[in-house]
C-alpha cells in the first residue's frame, strides 16, 4: 500500500467515525472491518508506535510530532476511538488481505466480540481482552472450542476462566464434538451451537446456561448432566452496525 493510499484510509475511516463514532462509542453501533483493513490499519499505526506485542496494556497515546500534519492528526483521533469501542465485527474474505497476524491489540475496551470466517491462527491479540467480553460470536471459523476459548486463537496461550462472557453463539461452524474449553465459560447463561455437526458432547458436562439453541435431543439424551436453568437471556445491544468494507478498487463507508 503506498503512503498515499495509507493517507486516504485513515481519513475515510475517521471521518466515518467523526459522524457516527459516537453510537460506536456508547456500544449502540458495532464497528465493523475487514480484516484486510484491520491488518492496513495496524500497518500504519505501528509505523509511529512500534510492533504490537500483548505486554502492552492501558490506554496508548500516538506520538504527536509532526503535530501540524493533518493526517496525524486524524490517525490520533482513529486510534482513540478503536481504543474505545465497545462492540466489534471482523469479516474475512478469503485471498484477500496480507497474509500475516490479524491483530485486536488497538481494541482495548471491547465488550462483544464477532469473528466471521477469521483464521483463528493468525488472531492476536484475544488474550488481553478475552475476560472482559460479555458476547462472543463466532462463525465459519473454528473446528473445535478449544482453539478459541483455550488458546484464544493465535496467541496460544493457556486461558483462565471468561469471567464476564454472557453469550456465546458458536453457530455455522465445522464442530462435530465438545470439549472440555465449555469449562471456562463460567458465566454462560446463552449457548448457540446451531448448524453444526455435534454427535459427541462429553466434555459438556455441568455446564449451566439459561437457554442452549442448536442441542438436539439425540445427542443430549445420554447426558443428564447437562442443565439448563431459567432465567433471562442476554442479548447484543440493539443498534446498527457501522461497517467498514475496502474492495480491490479502493474504499467505501458503508453505514
Amino acid at each position: 500500500m503506498t503512503t498515499a493510499q495509507r493517507d486516504s484510509l485513515v481519513w475515510k475511516l475517521a471521518g466515518l467515525l467523526r459522524e457516527s463514532g459516537d453510537v460506536v462509542l456508547s456500544g449502540c453501533s458495532t464497528l465493523s472491518l475487514l480484516t484486510a483493513t484491520l491488518q492496513q490499519l495496524n500497518h500504519v499505526f505501528e509505523l509511529h508506535l512500534g510492533p504490537w506485542g500483548p505486554g502492552q496494556t492501558g490506554f496508548v497515546a500516538l506520538p504527536s510530532h509532526p503535530a501540524d500534519s493533518p493526517v496525524i492528526l486524524q490517525l490520533q483521533f482513529l486510534f482513540d476511538v478503536l481504543q474505545k469501542t465497545l462492540s466489534l465485527k471482523l469479516v474475512h474474505v478469503p485471498g484477500s488481505g496480507l497474509p500475516g497476524p490479524i491483530k485486536i491489540f488497538p481494541f482495548k475496551s471491547l465488550r462483544q466480540l464477532e469473528l466471521r470466517g477469521v483464521p483463528l491462527h493468525c488472531l492476536r491479540g484475544l488474550c488481553s481482552i478475552y475476560s472482559q467480553l460479555e458476547t462472543l460470536i463466532c462463525s465459519r471459523s473454528i473446528q473445535a472450542l478449544e482453539e478459541l476459548l483455550s488458546a484464544c486463537g493465535g496467541d496460544l496461550c493457556c486461558a483462565l476462566p471468561w469471567l464476564a462472557l454472557l453469550s456465546a453463539n458458536f453457530s455455522y461452524n465445522a464442530l462435530t464434538s465438545l470439549d472440555s474449553s465449555l469449562h471456562l465459560l463460567s458465566a454462560l447463561r446463552f449457548l448457540n451451537l446451531s448448524h453444526n455437526q455435534v454427535q459427541d458432547c462429553e466434555g459438556f458436562l455441568m455446564v449451566s446456561v439459561s437457554r442452549l439453541v442448536g442441542a438436539g435431543p439425540t445427542w443430549l439424551s445420554g447426558h443428564p448432566t447437562l442443565t439448563l436453568s431459567p432465567g433471562p437471556v442476554p442479548h447484543p445491544p440493539p443498534g446498527r452496525a457501522i461497517s467498514w468494507r475496502q474492495y480491490s478498487w479502493g474504499t467505501q463507508a458503508v453505514a
